[in-house]
């Protein structure tokens, strides 16, 4: 099977735009950087979860986009059968012929295989059809033989399964994948739960490569790291402050013979540059105490207008 075979302007398909917000741009490339370091033996990779609902098919879409920015040969595969979301996010999906058809011999590869408008990147749609046996069509050799053949072609086949704490698919895709992420909601399934599905997953035979932690609240995790940072950091300071002012050396006391006697007009030059000194130092202590207040200000999130002493 080589892609070059295919005419892939029949089968153009648009992804939606998706805009990101920075914190999850700068995760999935995280993400996608964790992969790579995976092992180049690493190329199909099967994305599941514990239950529906925990953002896996965004994850997986996200996640082939984000590898198909670096020029890597991508096609996304979307194996859930039974309740796919994954044609919502491409115009025209939900009309289209899919995996379900490939597997069960009513299509060719040449017409599942899609190109869309992000470039490298390849789809393959579960089908307008919800086979009566999804299990036995992703257990089909003709799927494992299909996926040895796409190694060729590409550099990754990321694969949208079910969640695996709901069917038994995704156990059976991991058997003939490289590896396998699990996908969770931030503060949703308890942990026994989640050990189960890992032991599901583990009992595969698949390489878990790790977890993605997904739906968190970033307000209350920047909010945390914020207040902890500004004050750690404040307090640091202060204490430096006030070690270096101890710790500075008293002067040294020596012998001198006596100071001859000053005239009038000495001793009031003398007098002034004392004053002036004074002043000088007054004035810098004033400045420092202001600019550290409102560098400590800005690190404290509850109070921007406080100063912190």
């Amino acid at each position: 099977m080589n892609s070059q075979e295919y005419d892939f302007n029949e089968n153009k398909i648009i992804i939606k735009n998706r805009e990101l917000s920075y914190e999850v741009n700068e995760e999935m490339k995280v993400l996608r950087t964790n992969i790579q370091f995976s092992g180049s033996d690493t190329k199909v990779i099967v994305m599941t979860s514990c239950i529906g609902g925990e953002g896996k098919s965004t994850t997986s879409m996200n996640l082939a986009i984000a590898l198909a920015d670096l020029h890597k040969k991508v096609v996304l595969i979307d194996a859930d059968l039974r309740k796919s979301v994954m044609a919502t996010n491409v115009e025209g999906g939900i009309h289209k012929k899919g995996l379900a058809h490939f597997l069960a011999g009513q299509a060719s590869i040449a017409e599942v295989l899609l190109t869309t408008n992000i470039r490298g990147l390849n789809l393959i749609l579960a089908g307008n059809v919800i086979p009566p046996n999804p299990a036995e069509l992703l257990s089909n050799p003709l799927l494992d033989k299909t996926l040895q053949i796409m190694r060729n072609n590409y550099d990754y086949i990321i694969i949208d399964a079910p969640p695996l704490g709901l069917v038994v698919d995704a156990a059976i895709l991991a058997r003939v994948s490289d590896g396998a992420i699990l996908v969770m909601k931030s503060g949703e399934i308890k942990y026994r739960y989640a050990q189960g599905v890992k032991e599901q997953l583990a009992n595969s035979g698949c390489k878990i490569l790790g977890v993605v932690l997904n739906k968190v609240d970033y307000k209350k995790q920047g909010r945390y790291y914020g207040r902890y940072y500004g004050k750690y950091y404040g307090k640091y300071y202060e204490e430096e402050d006030l070690e270096e002012s101890s710790s500075s050396s008293p002067p040294m006391q020596t012998a001198t013979a006596p100071k001859p006697e000053l005239t009038k007009s000495e001793l009031f030059m003398q007098e002034s540059a004392k004053r002036e000194s004074g002043i000088s130092r007054a004035s810098r202590a004033a400045k420092h105490r202001t600019d550290t207040g409102m560098t400590m200000a800005s690190l404290d999130p509850d109070n921007p207008q406080r100063t912190q002493k």
